[in-house]
């Protein structure tokens, strides 16, 4: 079960950067990566969470393997696109070759969940996720 913490509404500069919410706690420096989630939306990891997450699944496929474990582990693994820094204002790049996929133009909408961030390309793609909850 995910804990949704609000949803913002975010402008996205021409080099197809944000800025993370200060809400959101992340720091300057702190390295985090993106991962599909589905045609919807994206996911901001902390790169540690990340890493954290898949060597669970890899222990727990070796100890109590079971399809949905490694659905689980497949979708994180092969997900991810790309890791970064954040810089002193909190941005992280969206590659313009998924800004173009997700339709990502000028804004964007995120929300929160327990150990990571969605990424919406618009109010529409929000709602309709909404509604899947």
């Amino acid at each position: 079960m995910e804990f949704i913490l609000g949803c913002y509404e975010r402008n996205v500069d021409n080099k197809g950067r944000f800025i993370i919410p200060y809400q959101f706690n992340f720091k300057e420096g702190e390295e985090v990566c993106l991962v599909r989630e589905n045609d919807l939306a994206l996911r901001i990891y902390r790169y540690e969470i990340f890493k954290e997450r898949l060597e669970m699944y890899n222990k727990l496929i070796n100890t109590q393997y079971t399809q949905e474990i490694e659905k689980n582990r497949d979708f994180l693994a092969t997900g991810l696109i790309s890791k970064s820094e954040l810089d002193s204002q909190k941005r992280i790049l969206i590659p313009s070759i998924i800004r173009k996929e997700y339709t990502i133009i000028d804004s964007l909408y995120l929300t929160g969940s327990a150990d990571h961030i969605k990424i919406f390309s618009n109010n529409e793609n929000y709602k309709q996720y909404r509604k899947q909850l």
